[in-house]
């Protein structure tokens, strides 16, 4: 079985529970298949963030603040996705895109 190396992802992670601190992000739960893949197994390699959140203000929030999290994530507002329920920040497009997703 391939073993995959999880050491972005996990960055990737911390970067992520930060914007939840900083913007005071509730009821969030890490998924999607980043999550699976590298927390029980180990089955592909996966590159983005997906945090969802329960309550719709916090990912609002997340929204109206968009050019200030870009700006700290040092990226340009070209690499920020967003719809009424979601906002999506590509930190790489390199080898693999690289994102952070915050769904609701």
């Amino acid at each position: 079985m391939t073993k995959y190396c999880f050491d972005t992802q996990s960055e990737l992670l911390d970067i992520a529970i930060k914007i939840i601190e900083d913007y005071d992000v509730k009821k969030w739960s890490f998924g999607g298949g980043t999550a699976l893949s590298c927390a029980y197994y180990e089955h592909r390699m996966s590159y983005d963030i997906d945090i969802f959140s329960e309550d719709f203000s916090s990912i609002t929030n997340l929204i109206n603040n968009k050019e200030e999290i870009a700006k700290n994530l040092s990226i340009n507002m070209q690499q920020v996705e967003a719809s009424p329920s979601g906002i999506t920040f590509i930190l790489s497009e390199e080898e693999h895109q690289l994102k952070l997703d915050f769904l609701y």
